[in-house]
């Protein structure tokens, strides 16, 4: 495996930028659509669920980057699941239960900056 030279490797991100633009088929949008769905019924509680419409577009966002890397026009159930499976690995990496190993999203996870009462 011999990596791209820098510049070639600008010059692929850049043609897909301007000219690959992916399109959902059906079959990816059902996988996105499932774990959706199976996110938000697994993990709502008390104080609401939150699984928003956010989570969602960020799927379809990684979905179509991952299309656009291989010069794809539509994105594919295998580009759905990659996001998925990226998804689900940020959400272990940031709520995980390290005793049980399972998402808790009381622990409040990575991206807050902290108590802002202080400042």
């Amino acid at each position: 495996f011999d990596p791209l030279p820098p510049y070639l490797l600008r010059k692929y991100i850049a043609y897909a930028r301007n000219y690959i633009h992916p399109r959902l088929d059906e079959a990816s949008k059902q996988v996105l659509s499932d774990f959706y769905l199976k996110l938000r019924t697994e993990h709502k509680n008390i104080d609401g669920t939150p699984i928003t419409t956010r989570q969602l577009e960020s799927l379809i966002r990684l979905a179509e980057a991952r299309a656009r890397i291989d010069m794809r026009e539509t994105v594919t159930a295998a580009d759905a699941r990659d996001a998925v499976e990226v998804m689900t690995e940020s959400l272990h990496d940031v709520f995980a239960d390290d005793d049980l190993g399972t998402i808790d999203f009381r622990s409040g996870g990575g991206g807050g900056g902290g108590d802002l009462s202080q400042a």
